[in-house]
């Protein structure tokens, strides 16, 4: 009898966006694909999620069993033989980094023993975990200590920003509507792009402002804010202070974690960054500046 191939789908379910990819049991483990085209033509990986959370911070379990039921009543695992399992982020980050490490893609690859934190820095939450490698193959790995969170990923950024028009612009900022102003607007889309190329290697030092369009106010021009163009420049030093207080936090959260594994006599050898905060250029060098000795 032949074999029956299966299609295995990946749901990166995020509290902001969403992702989806998927392979076959015929292909290797490399052999993934991305979706990247959506409705509309959003030429992202990710799409916005639709979701509404009853707590903040709701309990891993509860938030589990609430995703399957959603996962089930949306028609997934309907059929006989599929299945759903249902993956942490972090977990998933320390399977990949096994895997990596077995395929002998890594320059320096983990070792048995090995303890290491997964850092996953998303657009909502950043969340912590410290795991200890038992196994290679198959991989299999244990908590080395409890993991822990808290809500600065990369929305702070876009709320320090936010701040920061309504400070300098006042009700001619709060007039703009909603749609023109708000999360999946022509302006923050504008933002995120500015917000990408901050801190990166190719970027120009001698750059001291960064330009958002799309900004309609009913406001006169000035410095930083030109009526014609409808655009706002922010000065280096500002877009700077966006950043800090986020990445302040990240550190704060990583060195806490790094205290509470030594105290279970686990040394922590390298931190895994992952989430699409963890792209960012300005974030990564104030963890690699953290981790020198």
């Amino acid at each position: 009898m032949a074999t029956q191939h299966r299609i295995v789908l990946g749901l990166d379910f995020g509290t902001t966006c969403t992702g989806i990819a998927y392979s076959t049991t015929d292909n290797t483990a490399n052999d993934i694909e991305i979706i990247s085209t959506w409705p509309k033509g959003t030429g992202s990986c990710k799409i916005p999620t639709k979701i509404a959370y009853k707590d903040d911070n709701p309990d891993l379990p509860q938030q589990n069993g609430a995703q399957r039921e959603a996962a089930l009543a949306a028609g997934f695992g309907s059929r006989p033989g599929d299945t759903i399992r249902l993956i942490s982020e972090p977990e998933a980050a320390a399977l990949t980094v096994i895997h990596s490490s077995n395929c002998q893609r890594m320059v320096n690859p983990i070792t048995i023993g090995e303890t290491f934190m997964v850092c996953d820095c998303g657009e909502g939450t950043v969340d912590v975990i410290t795991y200890t490698v038992k196994s290679l193959r198959p991989p299999r790995f244990e908590e080395a200590c409890r993991g822990d969170g808290g809500q600065f990923g990369a929305l702070m950024i876009n709320r320090n920003f936010e701040n920061w028009m309504e400070e300098k612009f006042e009700k001619q900022y709060t007039a703009i509507a909603t749609g023109q102003r708000g999360s999946y607007s022509r302006m923050m889309a504008s933002f995120e792009a500015a917000k990408q190329d901050f801190g990166s290697e190719d970027e120009d030092e001698d750059r001291e402002v960064y330009v958002v369009f799309h900004v309609d106010m009913d406001h006169d021009s000035t410095e930083i804010y030109n009526r014609e163009d409808h655009t706002v420049r922010i000065a280096k030093t500002e877009m700077k202070r966006f950043f800090e207080t986020a990445a302040r936090k990240v550190l704060e959260l990583i060195e806490k974690q790094i205290g509470q594994a030594k105290r279970r006599n686990h040394e922590v050898s390298r931190i895994i960054l992952v989430g699409g905060f963890g792209e960012s250029e300005y974030l990564n060098a104030a963890i690699n500046n953290f981790c020198k000795p």
